[in-house]
């Protein structure tokens, strides 16, 4: 019983860190898609 809940306690650090990951790609990606609209419209604004 002890050993598993300790394999337990080593592992939730590295669930944190990859929710923490997953939050991050998920801010990144939605601010590359509204940068990358702005550039498209900037292009298309130009003559």
């Amino acid at each position: 019983m002890q050993q598993t809940s300790i394999r337990e306690d080593k592992q939730q650090p590295f669930l944190n860190l990859r929710k923490m990951i997953r939050g991050w790609q998920n801010i990144a990606s939605s601010t590359y898609r509204k940068i990358s609209l702005a550039i498209a419209r900037l292009i298309r604004d130009e003559p």
